[in-house]
């Protein structure tokens, strides 16, 4: 799951191997290619076999239509977290006018941010810290935080976002801010 949701939101595109949609990884032999990646052989798979992470790359690949930031590659800012395993950062559209030193713009447009426990093993808390001025919203403004995902809208105020990373649960977030209405 981690791996598929960095792939699919880091980068403009992302592919996934044969199998993958069930967790195989089971390496051959000393090398770095999969065991049964069907460079050797056409595998005959149970596509619903328990474990399987189908609806996940399915909401990964429907989010990918829904938000064009997530087609581009040179609109991906990280942003600050306080856990030691967690990944964050935002892909935007710009809006407005540019910085002449640096050459961005100054203003963003339909946020995504991404919260990635990166470690498959230990559980964190962590408070994220969303730079809401670059989309638009004051610091102390009322904004609705919606899980992209899940489709849960929560009210949050400030850039203190604390939020529980469970690598046996859901090991990241996806979500939007806009303005409280």
């Amino acid at each position: 799951m981690i791996r598929s949701v960095l792939a699919a939101t880091l980068g403009s595109s992302y592919g996934i191997y044969s199998g993958w949609e069930l967790c195989e990884n089971a390496r051959l032999e000393d090398r770095e290619e999969y065991r049964d990646s069907e460079k050797y052989e056409i595998r005959a798979r149970d596509w619903d076999a328990a474990g399987n992470i189908k609806p996940l790359l399915g909401a990964l690949n429907r989010l990918r239509r829904e938000w064009p930031a997530l087609q581009l590659s040179d609109n991906l800012r990280f942003q600050y977290a306080s856990g030691e395993r967690t990944l964050f950062y935002r892909k935007a559209l710009p809006s407005g006018s540019l910085d002449p030193l640096t050459g961005f713009p100054y203003r963003w447009t339909q946020p995504v941010f991404v919260a990635v426990n990166c470690d498959p093993t230990t559980s964190e808390r962590a408070i994220l810290h969303p730079d809401l001025p670059a989309v638009g919203i004051g610091w102390e403004e009322p904004y609705d935080m919606v899980d992209l995902v899940s489709g849960k809208v929560h009210r949050e105020r400030g850039a203190d976002v604390p939020v529980d990373l469970d690598p046996q649960g859901e090991p990241f977030r996806i979500f939007t801010v806009r303005r409280a209405g």
